[in-house]
């Protein structure tokens, strides 16, 4: 296996330490053997550039394909991806070659009599077994042995308008987790029951969604990634501005413009960070992909999307060369290699 370089992204600079302790004390804590991730890494496709991937099969819906609302990808191991549509929730462990429906567990606003069936609007994880998940009619939602069970965070505080038996109807369309910590994760709350209207602002887990903090009530900039050396340094989007905050979520200032291309200057959709690189990736909502090298103060433009397709949601996937796994606005799923990073 190798050895993975972890960078420090604070003041954009960039430091390195040995993260092979991390990714095997990662691996101690689930049950897949070591093989599982330097097989997935294996059959992760090798081609440069785009390579459009198989949808899941809409849960067991024969040749219907899923209509996928977020994707999302492990930085820790290797080839990991979840995907969520109007129906559920999908895993691969091979950087979507194949997938295998999840169980979600059962439905609140049943009173728990029937399972949950979506949709999913929202996940992010960094170890393969612990998701963090944000879905109409349901709390904030997270378990961490891969969907056999499943953690409802009742408490919310600083939110005093709650629901009478404790529940966060929190239908968050933004999540993101630390790859320093697991336990934490950010996430775009949006305060009330379904699509009824509510209360907005930025929650916080540090127990891996037990519990959620509301560090800023009201209108926030919408969150989009955790350093990968420090939790606390959150990044989040406002336009084509990149802000970042050392302090949790709790106030933002301005890092950086991402910059338009000569027929692009669409908004910005979704800003990353790469956990082993740590390069700063962003994409356009009308399909440029754009790389920072130094924290995201500074960008270059790297391509655009095949057609000019619509980029609706992306995430990074760890490895040495890391990939993009992204999500078009028509319900595509692709992958991408920079080649300027492969060989």
């Amino acid at each position: 296996m190798d050895t993975y370089r972890f960078a420090n992204v604070v003041d954009g600079q960039s430091s390195t330490a040995i993260a092979l302790a991390l990714v095997l004390v990662g691996l101690l804590a689930w049950h897949e053997p070591v093989q599982a991730i330097e097989a997935a890494e294996a059959r992760c496709p090798d081609g440069l550039g785009w390579t459009q991937l198989a949808l899941p099969d809409n849960h067991g819906k024969g040749d219907i394909p899923a209509d996928l609302l977020d994707v999302a990808a492990s930085s820790l191991a290797v080839g990991w991806i979840y995907a969520a549509d109007s129906r559920g929730l999908y895993r691969s462990d091979d950087c979507g070659a194949t997938w295998k429906a999840v169980s979600m567990g059962p439905s609140l606003s049943t009173g728990g009599q029937q399972p949950f069936t979506g949709p999913v609007r929202s996940l992010a994880f960094v170890h393969p077994q612990h998701l963090y998940v944000g879905a109409d009619y349901q709390p904030m939602m997270s378990t961490s042995d891969g969907g056999a069970t499943w953690n409802y965070g009742k408490e919310l505080i600083g939110q005093s308008a709650r629901r009478p038996e404790g529940w966060i109807y929190a239908h968050s369309r933004v999540i993101v987790a630390s790859p320093s910590n697991d336990q934490v994760a950010y996430a775009q709350m949006h305060i009330g029951l379904g699509s009824e209207s509510g209360n907005t602002g930025l929650g916080r887990t540090s127990d891996g969604g037990l519990t959620w903090e509301l560090v800023q009530d009201g209108i926030v900039p919408t969150v989009q990634a955790v350093s990968p050396s420090n939790s606390q340094q959150v990044y989040a989007l406002s336009g084509r501005s990149l802000l970042r905050s050392y302090d949790g979520g709790r106030s933002f200032t301005a890092l950086s413009e991402i910059p338009c291309l000569v027929n692009d200057c669409s908004e910005v959709a979704v800003v990353r960070i790469g956990a082993v690189s740590g390069l700063v990736w962003a994409a356009s909502r009308s399909g440029s992909v754009y790389q920072s090298a130094d924290g995201g103060q500074n960008w270059a433009a790297l391509t655009t999307s095949p057609g000019g397709m619509s980029i609706r949601q992306f995430a990074v996937i760890a490895g040495p060369d890391e990939r993009l796994v992204i999500l078009a606005d028509d319900g595509s799923l692709w992958l991408y290699r920079d080649p300027g990073t492969g060989g």
